[in-house]
Parts: C-alpha cells; sequence; structure tokens
C-alpha cells in the first residue's frame, strides 16, 4: 500500500523558498531592469488563493473528528499559498542579505509570517506522522489561527484572512 505524495512535492520543492528566501529558474532580471509588480488588492489572485487555502483548513479543522492527514493536505495549500503571496509582494519576503527597503510594519508582519510558516509546517508534520498525530495537528491549527488573527490586526494584507475556528483536543480514548 502507498500513499501519494502529491500534495508534499510543491511543499519539498518550495522548502528552499522558505528558508532561503528567493530561489530562480533560468534568466534572472537585475534589479534595475525589473519591472514594477503591481499593487496588491483584496482581487490580487494570491490573496485570493491564500484566503480560500486558510478556508480549506477551517473546513477540514470542521470535519468530526478531524483528520490529521487531510489538514497536513490543506496545510500543504496553505504554505503554497504563503509563497505565492510572498512572491507576489503581498507578504514580506525573508529577510536575505541585501534584500530591498520594507516598510514601517513589515518587520512585524515578517515576524506574524514566520509564525504563520512555522504552525503550517507543524500541522504538515502531524498529517505525515505514522500515525498521524490528531492532537499534534490541533495544537499547531491553535498556533495558526494565533497567527492569522496577528496578521489580520497588524493588516499586513489589503484584506483580512479567515480565521479557523480550532475544535478542542478530544480526550485520550
Amino acid at each position: 500500500m502507498s500513499r501519494p505524495f502529491r500534495v508534499y512535492l510543491p511543499l519539498a520543492l518550495a522548502l528552499p523558498l522558505a528558508l532561503g528566501g528567493t530561489f530562480a529558474l533560468g534568466a534572472t532580471a537585475s534589479a534595475a531592469g525589473a519591472a514594477p509588480t503591481a499593487p496588491c488588492t483584496a482581487a490580487t489572485a494570491q490573496v485570493k488563493q491564500l484566503s480560500s487555502a486558510v478556508t480549506g483548513l477551517g473546513n477540514a479543522l470542521s470535519a468530526t473528528p478531524p483528520d490529521a492527514v487531510k489538514l497536513g493536505q490543506t496545510a500543504g495549500n496553505l504554505m503554497d499559498a504563503v509563497i505565492a503571496a510572498v512572491n507576489a509582494g503581498c507578504l514580506p519576503a525573508l529577510p536575505t542579505p541585501s534584500g530591498p527597503p520594507t516598510p514601517a510594519n513589515a518587520h512585524q508582519c515578517l515576524v506574524d509570517e514566520v509564525q504563520l510558516r512555522q504552525a503550517t509546517l507543524g500541522i504538515i508534520a502531524a498529517g505525515i506522522a505514522t500515525p498521524p498525530n490528531l492532537s499534534a495537528a490541533l495544537q499547531a491549527a491553535t498556533a495558526l489561527a494565533s497567527a492569522l488573527t496577528a496578521l489580520n490586526s497588524d493588516a499586513c494584507l489589503p484584506v483580512s484572512l479567515p480565521v479557523p475556528t480550532v475544535p478542542p483536543a478530544a480526550p485520550p480514548v
């Protein structure tokens, strides 16, 4: 019996982005010749993708009982959406030695984003554990809800993201 890992492959490819901040394939544009990016709005595809991914995770959390594997898969979608939002300029990029200047609240938004990534990876780890660990997934989901609340209160995006309701952990059987 084999488990499909199609959801985790994008995460494996995206992990160097998350750790290194940048990744290039093929030709790269120089800083002077790079085209300016469009402003991030509520209608930006990456903001919509991020909102949809959070909603998907919330739906997975609302199942009775939540499925740790499904939580891991939806958290993988969320990680992809966070990276897409960073690449679109909607969220600040992880720091690099010679990064561009950042807006005034970029530091706090970066802290919020790192907490969001950490919680998302915690849900993924719980979902791929053998056996999947629902308690750890719910604990990481609680941290994720806190990170989303912080992103919203710090106005890091032009739209507030939905914050999923995390069910209480079931008592041990």
